[in-house]
């Protein structure tokens, strides 16, 4: 009975260690770091890259905090050959947006994926920000 236990637990491990990490699916919605999404709405164009991630001060999922913190990243938007640099955060406090409108567009910062974790440190090039893109 312990030989089956152990063997059974010695199974799971392994297959815990082979599994790679899991990454979110992209969508019209996700846009990689350093990477752009063009969107058109109502006939208009607007295309939306994330520049860089300049702050993640937000609390890692494996810990408890008394605050959530906060992302912040800036992007780059083009609308009729105009270019514009905003930054969101995925809070809105004195000093950061969490949305603004450029050139009848609204474009609202709604998650930074993934989420940190204490025990595994996001790697910058992983960074993801959903965005939302509406005319309003």
């Amino acid at each position: 009975m312990k030989s089956s236990t152990f063997f059974l637990v010695a199974l799971i491990f392994l297959v815990m260690a082979a599994c790679k990490k899991q990454t979110h699916p992209l969508n019209e919605n996700y846009i990689p770091v350093n990477k752009c999404q063009s969107y058109t709405i109502s006939g208009n164009t607007v295309t939306v890259c994330l520049d860089s991630v300049i702050q993640d001060s937000r609390c890692p999922a494996d810990a408890v905090c008394i605050w959530q913190g906060i992302a912040a990243a800036r992007f780059a938007v083009n609308t009729a050959n105009t270019d514009h640099l905003i930054r969101l955060a995925t809070t809105k406090l004195a000093g950061y947006n969490r949305d603004t409108t450029i050139a009848g567009f609204k474009i609202e910062f709604i998650a930074l994926l993934p989420q940190n974790k204490l025990a595994s440190p996001v790697d910058y090039n992983e960074y993801i920000a959903e965005v939302k893109i509406t005319k309003p």
